[in-house]
């Protein structure tokens, strides 16, 4: 678990509503950019281009590569990586989406056998029934807590609660617990990223995730007296 201290507040990155990003990375490549423009245009998505990360040097500014879009659903095709990207501009049926994602998938030849690393990250925001701030606090020894303001000069809280399954963070799962940099005092702003290189176990989790997930950690935190 890590925990950030300090006397003032850092912002968070904005969250509007929640948003989910599903990335497969195959080992070779399985299709060519005319069958994935055939499949997923009979599918009604519209081609265009977007921007992510460059996942080959991920110190470097966001690359362009195509795009299609359809509803609340962005497709990133960044084939040099060996990666397909899925931008969900909401989690409500997550589950009935994955249903197409996996049909897409099977379509292009992305199967158990090829995959590389499988990743998932949502951000969302969650309202809070006292100050993020305060119930974060008060996850920390008060002495320790004391005793470090005194010797800092400053008075000391947390503001960011991180908590992972290894560090660094390359398997399993990671949240991140932050006051909303928009509305620090009554809402939270929370990152739930998981990576795994088995496709049972990514299919496993997204059986489990949702909008209980996300209130049962929101939940717990507030919890702490």
């Amino acid at each position: 678990m890590i925990i950030i201290l300090s006397n003032n507040y850092m912002a968070s990155s904005e969250a509007i509503g929640s948003q989910v990003r599903l990335t497969f990375t195959t080992k070779f490549a399985t299709f060519t950019p005319a069958q994935i423009e055939n499949i997923l245009t009979r599918k009604g998505f519209s081609v265009g281009q977007g921007r992510i990360s460059n996942a080959l040097m991920p110190q470097m500014p966001s690359i362009l590569v195509p795009m299609f879009s359809k509803d609340d659903i962005n497709i990133y095709i960044n084939q040099p990586a060996n990666q397909i990207s899925y931008l969900i501009l909401n989690t409500v049926n997550l589950e009935e989406i994955y249903k197409e994602v996996i049909e897409v998938l099977s379509s292009l030849n992305i199967i158990s056998d090829v995959i590389a690393n499988i990743s998932f990250s949502c951000i969302t925001r969650k309202k809070a029934k006292i100050d993020p701030k305060k119930k974060m606090t008060d996850l920390i020894n008060k002495e320790l807590l004391k005793k470090m303001s005194e010797d800092l000069g400053f008075e000391l809280s947390v503001t960011s609660l991180r908590l992972a399954y290894s560090f660094p963070f390359d398997e399993g799962i990671q949240v991140i617990l932050e006051p909303l940099s928009t509305s620090p005092i009554d809402q939270y702003f929370l990152n739930i990223a998981y990576q795994t290189l088995n496709f049972n176990d990514f299919n496993s989790f997204i059986k489990k995730f949702g909008e209980t997930m996300i209130g049962k950690i929101i939940e717990e935190v507030e919890k702490i007296a």
